[in-house]
């Protein structure tokens, strides 16, 4: 059934690989903040005070979580599994979304506003527009 000549191999783009790269840094530097707040070390290497010690655990929890999902995204960058493709999609939306709103309340000046949606957009645009990755993927053109 499976005919070796109809099945397509798929090089990992470029633009791909450094963005998983960078997806499983962050995801190892979040590891270590969670750690870090788990143990009660603190940002400046000091042991936390008692009364926030649990919400040091929450967020620590919070930031293993975080940190473990930010690996498996990369990994299925890595191995161009579609749902990586849209969950990268669907986060950088968010991602400019919640900067617009942010500017929009004010939270945000403009010259901040730009350089929050600067990289999502980039990416999102790469992600869409680049009939490389989304082949690499293997998203037809109808698929989109």
């Amino acid at each position: 059934m499976n005919n070796p000549a109809e099945q397509t191999v798929y090089r990992r783009p470029v633009g791909v690989t450094i963005i998983a790269i960078l997806v499983a840094l962050g995801g190892i530097l979040t590891l270590i903040s969670a750690f870090a707040l788990f143990f009660g070390i603190g940002i400046f290497g000091f042991q936390m005070p008692p009364g926030i010690r649990g919400l040091a655990l929450l967020y620590g929890f919070i930031a293993a979580l975080i940190g473990i999902l930010q690996l498996a995204f990369s990994w299925g960058l890595w191995s161009l599994k579609q749902w990586a493709f849209w969950a990268v999609v669907i986060i950088e939306a968010v991602n400019i979304l919640q900067a617009l709103i942010f500017w929009l309340t004010r939270y945000l000046t403009f010259r901040s506003f730009l350089l929050a949606i600067v990289f999502p957009v980039i990416i999102l645009i790469y992600f869409l527009a680049d009939h490389r990755v989304r082949d690499a993927f293997g998203l037809k053109a109808t698929s989109l």
